[in-house]
């Protein structure tokens, strides 16, 4: 059967014949419009030494291809969008990244372009925040600056982007988280 006389089969089928037909087209297409692949001389059956090289190149990779910061902690108390777009990047680099978030419920983007019958985060906060953990502190109790001290102790970095003395206030400055 040619292909002409293929074509003009096809247009009397029902829709559950369409796709053997579909399937007939493509092998005859192939056939007549690609080349047909050459063998390379010695020809011999694979033995499996190409899914063991494989199998080392993937272990070595994971092994020499660690992120850039891992094992580096940040403690992040930024909001909006220009402090946590520079911790999402340090996440994305493998560092821990811990957001401090306010009470009652938590940084003002997981609300933002929100509606009010929906609980979900925005996607605003969604693309910002990933690969991050977060923790809701009153910063303004005791407690809540107990707890932000001790994440401050234990952190390689902090980042922040509240208002100028802020930190200082809360006992969180630059000269008192140092040491």
């Amino acid at each position: 059967m040619s292909l002409r006389e293929r074509a003009a089969s096809l247009t009397n089928l029902q829709p559950r014949q369409w796709c053997s037909a579909l399937k007939t087209m493509e092998s005859v297409m192939r056939h007549v419009f690609l080349p047909t692949p050459k063998i390379v001389w010695p020809s011999r059956p694979a033995r499996g030494r190409g899914r063991r090289k494989r199998e080392r190149y993937r272990a070595i990779r994971r092994e020499k291809m660690s992120q850039a910061l891992d094992g580096i902690r940040v403690i992040d108390f930024t909001h909006d969008q220009a402090g946590p777009s520079c911790t999402q990047m340090l996440a994305w680099l493998g560092a821990d990244v811990i957001k401090i978030e306010r009470p009652p419920h938590g940084d003002r983007a997981r609300r933002l372009w929100a509606t009010p019958d929906d609980p979900a985060d925005s996607y605003f906060f969604l693309l910002l925040n990933s690969n991050k953990r977060s923790i809701v502190v009153d910063l303004k109790t005791v407690e809540g600056k107990d707890i932000a001290r001790r994440l401050v102790r234990e952190a390689d970095v902090i980042a922040e982007n509240l208002g100028p003395g802020v930190m200082e206030r809360l006992g969180l400055g630059y000269e008192r988280s140092r040491c």
